[in-house]
């Protein structure tokens, strides 16, 4: 019984590769989603950096600039990942463009 369970454990994370998979390959702007996955990553990199310095140097106005430049670069990928989202063939936006 444990050797099935194990087996079948096996095959769902496969299951679930494969359909992650298959959602990057359908998408309608893979470069959009690259880019916008580079600008979230980035962010996340940026403010951890940003406050392990400020907190070893204790420079608070250090840390309050980085805070803004994080919230900028966080910003703009939510505006991206927007506009990915709505250049989406099954958009809203798109699916009544095609309407008209």
């Amino acid at each position: 019984m444990d050797e099935l369970r194990a087996k079948a454990g096996t095959l769902k994370d496969t299951i679930e590769d494969v359909s992650d998979e298959i959602k990057v390959m359908a998408s309608d702007t893979p470069n959009l989603d690259v880019f916008n996955d580079v600008i979230g990553i980035s962010g996340d990199a940026l403010s951890a950096y940003s406050s392990i310095i400020a907190k070893v140097t204790g420079d608070e106005e250090s840390l309050k600039k980085a805070i803004s430049t994080v919230m900028a670069v966080q910003t703009t990928a939510n505006l991206l990942t927007k506009v990915t989202n709505a250049l989406q063939s099954s958009s809203s936006i798109m699916l009544k463009t095609r309407a008209i």
